[in-house]
């Protein structure tokens, strides 16, 4: 029956894997339930900077993170880690009140206390950007509350400088920045492109400050994906190929992030094994097909070998009938035949990029 509805693509050959690092923020909260806080210490300072933005929203969504995190902050006042982990819940506590849709649409009650959970998270992290000792993340989360809540936004230039100093290109704060810089979040398509371009000009190779280009490639075609109307209609590649020299931008990028010359690319991909860079990876692939550098997509779509993460390939893929779709997988399947739909636009077989 499968191998029918594959050959009619009702069922997709790509799958799908989790590369989040929810596992990873619940094994923390239990390290700080059990009390065992220099275990919970070691865990965050070996977190890769590339993982720390995914990583700490997991940990923010999690119910019982606001009242392990004041445990933990009890028992040892002065630990920055306990400080950051509380920041970061009440973070948590602010999206949680927001919900999925768009802030305009939630209830009246929730559209005044969203904002004020985001203020009391700002508080934390500005008590942290002031110690001597101030961690990285204590930067990103105050540019965090900026763009999302617009929280001191004359201070956004100041804390990146702040945080370049203390630790040149931090992914996650080059993250937000990217984020601030698009038009949804009031900024501009010019200042956006202005933005990518500087991360490629000065970023050091082998950061993963260069993957910020291909998420914010793939994050701007959004709205596009949206108005899709049929079936698999994927319309941001025309659109984003109008760009001049974003094709070049997305393809240095890749090179960039793994610090490798071309020859060298198929290996270096093959060695992607880590969630973060199968994550980061997977970004790549849709960048690269959307921006039309289609030699690159396509060997990075073979490195993939048929796995892709269900976020963002989902959102590529026209639904239909909600009953239907959820019959057939759901978003598990739209985004195994938004991975099979690329793969015969850039002429592979995706039962052999697959196999």
């Amino acid at each position: 029956m499968r191998r029918l509805l594959q050959s009619v693509r009702l069922q997709p050959h790509g799958s799908t894997i989790d590369v989040t690092c929810v596992t990873d923020a619940r094994a923390l909260l239990e390290l700080v339930r059990q009390g065992a806080y220099t275990q919970a210490s070691a865990v965050m300072a070996e977190l890769h900077e590339g993982s720390q933005v995914d990583f700490y929203a997991y940990l923010g969504k999690q119910v019982q993170a606001p009242a392990l995190a004041a445990q933990w902050h009890a028992h040892a006042p002065d630990s920055i880690d306990a400080a950051l982990l509380l920041a970061f819940a009440e973070l948590g506590e602010g999206w949680r009140l927001r919900g999925e849709t768009y802030f305009h649409e939630i209830p009246e009650a929730r559209r005044r206390a969203f904002p004020l959970k985001f203020q009391a998270a700002q508080r934390r992290f500005k008590a942290l950007a002031e110690r001597a000792d101030a961690p990285p993340l204590a930067f990103y989360g105050l540019l965090h509350c900026d763009v999302v809540c617009d929280i001191e936004r004359e201070a956004r230039s100041e804390r990146f400088a702040q945080v370049m100093a203390l630790a040149p290109y931090h992914a996650p704060s080059v993250y937000m920045l990217a984020k601030a810089s698009m038009e949804k979040w009031d900024g501009s398509d010019e200042e956006m492109w202005a933005y990518l371009r500087w991360i490629s000009d000065n970023a050091p190779r082998g950061r993963d400050a260069h993957a910020a280009i291909a998420a914010h490639v793939v994050e701007w075609t959004y709205p596009w994906m949206d108005e899709c109307d049929a079936p698999l209609e994927i319309v941001g590649v025309v659109r984003t190929a109008n760009v001049p020299g974003l094709a070049d931008l997305v393809r240095k990028a890749l090179l960039d992030w793994l610090d490798v010359q071309p020859a060298g690319l198929e290996r270096a991909l093959a060695a992607c094994t880590s969630s973060r860079e199968r994550r980061h990876r997977a970004e790549f692939a849709l960048a690269l097909y959307l921006v039309g550098a289609w030699d690159e997509a396509r060997v990075v779509m073979k490195a993939q070998g048929g796995k892709v993460p269900v976020e963002p390939w989902c959102y590529l893929a026209y639904r239909g009938s909600s009953m239907l779709s959820e019959m057939l997988g759901g978003t598990l399947r739209c985004a195994g035949l938004a991975h099979d739909r690329i793969c015969r636009d850039l002429s592979l077989d995706p039962r052999e990029v697959c196999a």
